[in-house]
């Protein structure tokens, strides 16, 4: 087992034992001739008679898994990473209009947090007279049409501002839409100026 893990193994399996609950885990296991590997491991605890512990369980070969659960992890950083650095609003929404993402722009924005945003419906943060506008553009966008407009929206706090928008559904491998990615950018000086 690799060092930096074999004490944490090593607690678990005590408190499995201690509390007579299953025990599962995965380790790094430095293998003779693979190097490197991950392993889980499932066992349930059983007292004997002479109230030894007696294991009954399997381990298996998760180094794939974890490979791929890192590289989805260093994929989601990177867009997060984008969608942070731009200086528009970016949202994703699923069917029901519910945020399911939302970039550092869009909570600077709205001036709450994220945690505020996700879950949540658009009609909910971005206020009724918002949400009156924008709805026939993303029920477009629901029904698989990219849309793009100016216009000023009186957004729940706050006066209207001029935004260019784009909405732009996200279509499964059946061609069901499954959500729709809004993309905003503030053209209120440009409105203005003109």
């Amino acid at each position: 087992i690799h060092p930096d893990d074999i004490g944490h193994i090593h607690e678990t399996i005590a408190e499995s034992a201690r509390s007579l609950q299953p025990w599962q885990d995965s380790f790094r296991y430095n293998h003779p001739t693979k190097g490197e590997i991950w392993i889980e491991g499932h066992s349930m605890p059983l007292r004997e008679m002479d109230g030894c512990i007696l294991w009954h369980g399997y381990i298996q070969d998760v180094t794939d898994r974890k490979h791929a659960e890192k590289a989805l992890r260093d994929r989601e950083t990177e867009l997060r990473l984008i969608m942070d650095a731009t200086p528009a609003l970016i949202s994703y929404l699923d069917a029901d209009f519910r945020y399911l993402r939302v970039n550092a722009t869009y909570v600077k924005w709205f001036g709450i947090t994220a945690d505020h945003i996700l879950g949540h419906k658009a009609r909910e943060i971005i206020g009724e007279s918002a949400w009156n506008i924008v709805l026939p553009y993303l029920e477009r966008a629901l029904a698989g049409e990219t849309v793009n407009f100016d216009q000023a929206i009186p957004y729940e706090k706050g006066k209207p501002r001029w935004v260019h928008a784009s909405y732009i559904p996200n279509k499964d491998s059946n061609g069901k839409i499954k959500g729709i990615v809004v993309h905003i950018v503030d053209i209120e000086e440009r409105k203005q100026t003109e």
